[in-house]
Formats: structure tokens, C-alpha cells, sequence
């Protein structure tokens, strides 16, 4: 099998890697029928949350994503994935700058585009990006007044590094606070331990007059190939051809692309369509884990070796071993956000699932734990603040069967001790 990659971040190394590994390990004497490649425009990509969290540093944080050395890697950008001809012995042809690459399997991880407002304003996205964020902050004078328009992770992460080099960040919100996807609770905590942040209620579109230098997080796009168009027949492939969408590539719970074989897409711009993993947004974990689970499968379709129950990570999420295991990704959704000396946890499915008011443990204005509940009264989502050992914990014990009820918890509850049972 000859697996193509496009895109060389988090979940397209990881995927990679998994590949590789899942390959060597089969021990089938297939290895050399199987290969990985990954493209990627840039020569070297790195980490993306190191870079947001050091712009206004002495240096920026550069953390390498490094290939195996079993990997090919082609600089480049794609143009077009098509699906090949017979005479071409491969499913699909992915067209690089730098050649035709055949393709048995084809993994869109692409990640986003950043969107960009109507004025001149600075984005992060990619090392190029952070550099110039850098030096435009380096080269303030001390204490400038600082835009900000966004209200996500990322656009307080930069507004807390301009305030503790010295200046005075504007952060502009569409709504009446921050951090829209988290709860009000754990919101109202983050601003209160921003001090030196101001927040812009209802001003989605300030004047940019108003501060010499603006950065924007206001979401973002697909930026990848379009997919390839469907060669299937109707009668033995009922699966409807992909609909284009400007949020990603629309997958099924196997990560894979419906009515296209062999095609996936994991990641930032991965849209699961239904499933356990139904609407989740995939941040850096969830982007790891999904490539580290779909280079498994891949390897072990690569090299026939998937034995009947034999979950492709080596273990089931549940902790059991059933007699038969579909192959869909699932996962505990998990994000974290370092603002300064802010630490910010979430675990656990969307907020939409949970009702009722959250069980607070600890103290908001230091550390403390919001513990939310689905109708029937069982644990489904955990928000934290600057406490990492509470939050690994709570990892634990939303991915096991032992879940806390609503009438096991109260404000002495110990998520650690729990997840020690």
C-alpha cells in the first residue's frame, strides 16, 4: 500500500509515524510493498501552539514536527488529487509541484486557513506568520496600545503575552465575553485573572484607528485540495459523492471520506459527520490521536494483519475487548490553553450535552474544577483551571465506565482519587 499524506502537522506526522511503526511491527515480509509519503509546502513544519504562546518572548518557541526516516517527504503544495486510470495501478494520483505521486490510500491533513478581517491585521498560522508577529511586537515602544479581535484560545493567548511585555491589549468580542465555547463559569474566571487585558463587549467591528497594531483570530477555513471526484458505481457504491464545504473535509466516523475509498481526512480540517465522534472540533490532541489511530489502520490493512477484535491501537477505549471491533476513532475530546500563568482545561464532550448548573470544586480566582452532568445525571464534562493533575484525572475517568453521578459529588469530591479506583 502506498499511503499519501497532505500535510506535514500534528495529526500528518503522527499518522505517519503510526504508519510506519504499525508496518514494521506485522512482520509479514510486506514491509518493502509499503511506503508513506508526506507533503507539505513547508521544509520543516513546526508546532503551532508553541509559536501563539511566544511572540512577544525573546525568542519564539520553534518545536520541530521530525519524520521517521522511513518517511518520504516532498516539499511542496498539492494541485489536485485524481482518481487514476488502470494503466496508472493505483486508486488515485496526487499532483505535486514536484511530480505525480500514485496512491492506494490519500489522508487530507491539511489543517486551516486563518480567516482575516476587513483591515490590515496580523494573523498566526505558521512559522513565517509568528516571525512577523514577533518582530512587529519587538519593535514597539513599551506600553502601546495593542488591538485584538477574537474571542477563542488563541486571541487571549496573544493578548496575555502583550500585556505581560508591557502593553495594553484591546480584546474586541462579537458576544459579551470570551472563550464562547467554554462555560460561563470558567469565562468569567479567565477574565477576572486577566487584569491587564481590556475587553470590548459587542464590537466585532472597531475602528482601526484606534491602536497602530492589530492581530485577528477569528477563525478559520479549509485551505487543502479539493477532493477527487467519485468513479463509483452507484449500484455497488450507494454512498452519496462528498459535498464541498468551506469547514473541512466531511468524514464518516472512520475518519473516512463517504463515497470516496480510500480517502480520509483527520485533523483540523477533518469534519466527523456522525458517530460517538459526531461534531467535535479536533485541537492538537484530538489531531495526534486521530493520526496515530488512522496510520494503525492503514498499516494494518497494508499489511493484512488486523486480527478479528484487535482494536488498531491495541487496546478498546472502553477498556474491554470485544469479539468484534468496528474501525471508528474514538477518543476523550480534550484542549488546553496556556495564557501566562492562566491554565485552561476542557474534557469531555460539548456543552450542548450537559444540563443543569456544573458542581464547582477549588477556589475560581486560583484553582478550581467545573464538573458538568448529561440529563440523566452522569459525568460528561470537565472544565479546569491551573490545576494539570485534576485534568488528567478527569481524562481518566471520562475514558473509563466508572463515571462519577451527579449524587457521588459534592464540593469535597476528589477527581484524582476517583480515577485511582
Amino acid at each position: 500500500m502506498r499511503v499519501v499524506i497532505i500535510g506535514g502537522g500534528a495529526a500528518g506526522t503522527a499518522c505517519a509515524h503510526s504508519f510506519v511503526q504499525t508496518v514494521a511491527q506485522a512482520e509479514s515480509g510486506m514491509a518493502d510493498e509499503c511506503g508513506v509519503t508526506v507533503v507539505d509546502p513547508l521544509e520543516q513544519p513546526v508546532e503551532l501552539p508553541p509559536l501563539s504562546k511566544s511572540l512577544a518572548a525573546q525568542e519564539l518557541s520553534l518545536v520541530p514536527h521530525v519524520m521517521d526516516e522511513n518517511v518520504v517527504r516532498v516539499q511542496g503544495t498539492v494541485s489536485k488529487v485524481r482518481p487514476a486510470e488502470p494503466s496508472d495501478r493505483a486508486r488515485y494520483i496526487v499532483e505535486t509541484v514536484a511530480g505525480e505521486l500514485p496512491a492506494d490510500a490519500v489522508v487530507y491533513a491539511t489543517g486551516l486557513t486563518p480567516r482575516t478581517p476587513a483591515f490590515d491585521a496580523l494573523t498566526v498560522y505558521d512559522r513565517a506568520s509568528a516571525t512577523r508577529a514577533h518582530q512587529a511586537i519587538h519593535a514597539l515602544a513599551p506600553g502601546t496600545s495593542v488591538g485584538v479581535l477574537g474571542s477563542g484560545f488563541l486571541a487571549l493567548e496573544i493578548a496575555r503575552g502583550l500585556a505581560d511585555a508591557g502593553h495594553h491589549p484591546h480584546v474586541y468580542l462579537r458576544g459579551d465575553r470570551p472563550l464562547s465555547k467554554v462555560s460561563a463559569h470558567l469565562a468569567q474566571a479567565v477574565v477576572a485573572l486577566h487584569e491587564h487585558v481590556t475587553f470590548v463587549p459587542h464590537t466585532p467591528e472597531p475602528d482601526p484607528s484606534q491602536h497602530p497594531l492589530w492581530f485577528a483570530a477569528v477563525g478559520a477555513t479549509s485551505a487543502g485540495p479539493a477532493l477527487p471526484s467519485a468513479k463509483t458505481n452507484p449500484k455497488s457504491n450507494p454512498e452519496p459523492n462528498p459535498a464541498p464545504t468551506h469547514a473541512g473535509y466531511p468524514v464518516g466516523p472512520d475518519l473516512r471520506v463517504a463515497g470516496l475509498p480510500g480517502v480520509y481526512a483527520i485533523g483540523d480540517c477533518a469534519r466527523i459527520e456522525e458517530g460517538p465522534m459526531k461534531g467535535i472540533e479536533p485541537a492538537e490532541a484530538a489531531a495526534t490521536s486521530m493520526g496515530r489511530w488512522l496510520g494503525a489502520v492503514l498499516g494494518e490493512k497494508a499489511t493484512g494483519e488486523r486480527a478479528a477484535g484487535q482494536h488498531p491501537t491495541g487496546q478498546h477505549p472502553t477498556g474491554q475487548q470485544p469479539t468484534k471491533v468496528e474501525p471508528i476513532w474514538t477518543d476523550v475530546p480534550w484542549h488546553w490553553s496556556f495564557q501566562g500563568s492562566v491554565r485552561i482545561f476542557t474534557a469531555g464532550r460539548n456543552l450542548s450535552a450537559t444540563s443543569g448548573e456544573p458542581v464547582l470544586l477549588g477556589d475560581p480566582t486560583r484553582k478550581a474544577q467545573w464538573l458538568f452532568f448529561t440529563p440523566d445525571g452522569t459525568l460528561a464534562r470537565v472544565e479546569t483551571l491551573n490545576n494539570p493533575g485534576a485534568h488528567n484525572a478527569a481524562k481518566r475517568v471520562l475514558a473509563s465506565h466508572d463515571l462519577p453521578h451527579r449524587s457521588d459529588v459534592d464540593q469535597t469530591f476528589d477527581m484524582r482519587a476517583w480515577a485511582s479506583r
